[in-house]
Formats: structure tokens, C-alpha cells, sequence
């Protein structure tokens, strides 16, 4: 599991090379992931 500045410069390095709509995809299930990992450790 990376750190969350790690994934943040990941984040950035990614936005740089990507047009508006993948940018917007990518953050939408990153955010998803995040969510959904949090609340299966939240559950457990």
C-alpha cells in the first residue's frame, strides 16, 4: 500500500500526461477504491 503523498504525486504525474476526461475517470474510481476500502476496514 503506498502512502497517501506517494499516491498523491502518482495522482499528479498521471494528470499531467492525461487529457481532462481520464483525469476525471481515473480520480472517480481512485476515489471509489478509497471508499470502498475504507469502510470494508471500517466493517471489520
Amino acid at each position: 500500500m503506498m502512502t497517501f503523498h506517494e499516491t498523491e504525486v502518482g495522482l499528479r504525474q498521471k494528470f499531467n500526461r492525461s487529457n481532462k476526461d481520464s483525469i476525471y475517470n481515473y480520480s472517480a474510481h481512485f476515489l471509489n477504491d478509497l471508499q470502498e476500502t475504507s469502510f470494508e476496514r471500517s466493517v471489520a
